[in-house]
């Protein structure tokens, strides 16, 4: 029997297990709620049972567009048991972002919070392998796609309460996890992770990042769970921790900190940005943060200066962790002892990402595959079996990325003798706004897109507060005219705010090299000299633009 075809564990059954040890535990905090492990593992299974009711097969995909609450988590693990593939979905995204995702995915049961009726009402529209919507919660569906059963979450658990246990056999690779990153092609991928995998992934997390993780922490869950914060949620819930959500609309600092002190939180998880935005925040040094015993960072590169500052503020607790949707962010781990505020301190390098993590191989490869001497810069790949299994129906583009076993991350780096990585760039142009991966090809399809644009082009550059930022250059076709104002307002029905580019300047001409190609740098070079831009310096926002948009960037 090869490995693929072995039995494992249903994850979606991972909750039932914690809350028969716990069953008064409480689960979630989320302002003045209280729920118990025993009420979530309640609507987790009820809503497993409501699924196969809707004619949910094994491998079909449920997508969850929802915000950080209950709902999420219980669609979580019910989606897993039943035999479903949890496909969480950016609640920022738009129209046309998500009913792409479901195309792509061929989804079939979407679970979405009403906040966000008009996107799931264009998805239904739009996707013909739909078949039912579930509406967290009530509103008049009258007017909605007749496409699709319109159902609503509490009558589909209401009804089916009380049930036995939903535990679907899986084997190793079996999918179980079905997330989007959008290629360098500017098409999002779906990239697969199995049962066998992602238990994978929760164990290395355990030994490496989250050691020590039991039923007496507390977690704050600061980052959408449909992202990077739903591995470190999940693995909360596995161990019976309590999971804190925020009650503020939007992330307010002051709220989060709050939070912290209240509920004694010792687990944290976030990008950089946010990290400093806490620790920077006027009213920081008022709290009491003693009680962090955790806080890890990844998804965006952290300055020094920050990182001292908050080896200063908070202690021996960092974590960083470095990885891809590829390996869901198992490749290198920088622990906490291998943090420091002394630059020539040798058991922390500065810059460094950290060293392979648990039953990982990480290293430096060059085009043909071949380990690059230390020191000397190549391509971070990584193989385990934290490794994804496939891009979802793309075998092109997973022989691209997977090759001998390798999965290529697309990002450069170097390896010292001590075995520390180091990240020095990424080869396939992707920056992270915020934490999250933006490929400039993805908005410049659709900038391109516009009837009066001909060409399109984005560029990163640093940003003191969301790590990276894009800026794109346009160039217009004959006898059409255009203004900035209506660029920004057309990528903004197309894209979520964190791939929008901070500037689109409209240029006559892109300067080019003498084969027609158009580098980066190039261009970078030019928005200096037209624009003044300055790289390491913060794009400024148009101010005309700044208030038309009204989201401070």
């Amino acid at each position: 029997m090869k490995q693929g075809e072995l039995l494992v564990g249903n994850i979606g059954v991972f909750l039932h297990r914690t809350a028969r040890t716990y069953p008064d535990k409480v689960a979630i905090i989320r302002g003045g709620a209280r729920i118990t492990y025993a009420q979530l593992e309640h609507g987790a299974n009820a809503l497993a049972h409501a699924l196969q009711s809707l004619g949910l097969a094994k491998g079909d995909r449920v997508s969850i567009m929802c915000p950080n609450d209950r709902h999420i988590i219980e669609a979580h693990f019910g989606t897993l048991r039943a035999g479903g593939v949890y496909n969480p979905l950016n609640f920022r995204a738009s129209k046309l972002e998500v009913t792409g995702y479901c195309n792509r995915a061929h989804t079939r049961i979407l679970i979405a919070a009403t906040d966000y009726l008009d996107v799931i009402d264009a998805a239904a529209r739009g996707c013909p392998d739909l078949r039912h919507v579930v509406l967290t919660g009530r509103v008049d569906t009258s007017a909605l796609s007749g496409n699709v059963a319109w159902h609503f979450y509490d009558d589909l658990v209401s009804q089916c309460a009380n049930r036995p246990l939903v535990d679907v056999p899986v084997t190793f690779d079996d999918h179980c996890w079905h997330n989007f990153t959008s290629g360098t092609t500017g098409v999002p991928k779906g990239s697969i992770q199995t049962h066998g995998r992602m238990t994978f992934v929760f164990v290395s997390r355990m030994a490496d990042v989250l050691t020590g993780l039991s039923a007496a922490d507390v977690h704050l869950a600061i980052g959408p769970i449909s992202h990077g914060t739903g591995t470190i949620t999940t693995m909360h819930a596995m161990k019976g921790a309590t999971i804190v959500m925020l009650d503020s609309p939007g992330f307010d600092p002051e709220r989060a900190l709050q939070l912290i002190e209240q509920h004694r939180v010792t687990n944290l998880f976030t990008v950089p940005t946010i990290l400093m935005d806490l620790l920077k925040h006027p009213a920081a040094a008022s709290y009491d943060l003693t009680s962090l015993r955790t806080v890890i960072y990844a998804g965006a590169p952290i300055s020094r200066p920050d990182q001292k500052l908050a080896i200063e503020r908070l202690g021996s607790v960092l974590v960083q962790y470095y990885g891809s949707a590829e390996n869901f962010g198992t490749a290198t781990v920088l622990y906490p002892h291998m943090h420091s505020d002394r630059d020539d301190d040798p058991s922390a390098p500065p810059g460094s990402c950290g060293v392979a993590r648990t039953g990982m191989d990480v290293a430096i490869l060059d085009d043909g595959m071949k380990p690059v001497p230390v020191g000397e810069i190549g391509e971070i790949c990584t193989r385990g079996i934290a490794n994804f299994l496939e891009y979802y129906e793309m075998p092109e583009a997973t022989a691209e990325t997977i090759v001998d076993g390798w999965v290529r991350t697309g990002d450069l780096g170097r390896i010292d003798e001590r075995g520390f990585f180091y990240i020095a760039g990424r080869s396939k142009e992707m920056y992270k706004s915020g934490g999250l991966q933006v490929y400039p090809n993805e908005t410049e399809n659709h900038l391109a897109q516009h009837p009066a644009v001909s060409e399109a082009y984005v560029v990163s550059y640093p940003d003191s507060r969301w790590g990276e930022t894009g800026v794109a250059v346009v160039t217009l076709k004959s006898g059409q005219e255009v203004d900035e104002g209506e660029l920004i307002a057309f990528i903004r029905e197309r894209l979520a705010h964190y791939k929008q580019p901070r500037r689109i300047f409209i240029w006559r001409d892109v300067p080019k090299t003498p084969y027609g190609k158009i580098p980066k740098q190039l261009l970078r070079d030019a928005l200096a000299q037209r624009e003044g831009l300055e790289y390491g310096v913060d794009v400024p926002p148009d101010p005309q633009l700044h208030a038309r948009r009204g989201d401070g960037t």
